[in-house]
């Protein structure tokens, strides 16, 4: 896994991949999850421990956004 610094990270995947921030969140142990994904379909998460240090853990291709589904009504789905 590459680890370094969130900043260098940032700069390469927009360059390299066209690759722009689309998602943040918090995980259960305290690290801030990032995740980056281009018009492309290519996509990296980026996870930022307590200490600031920041590792990619996983890329990939062929990204999709789905939209959410429906709930009905009455019946907890």
């Amino acid at each position: 896994m590459t680890c370094g610094l969130v900043d260098g990270f940032e700069k390469n995947l927009e360059s390299e991949y066209n690759e722009r921030l689309v998602g943040i969140g918090i995980t259960e142990i305290g690290s801030v999850m990032r995740l980056y994904k281009s018009d492309e379909g290519s996509f990296t998460v980026i996870l930022t421990d307590t200490n600031n240090v920041s590792c990619l853990p996983l890329a990939g291709n062929s990204w999709q956004t789905l939209k959410p589904k429906k709930k009905v009504k009455g019946t907890g789905l």
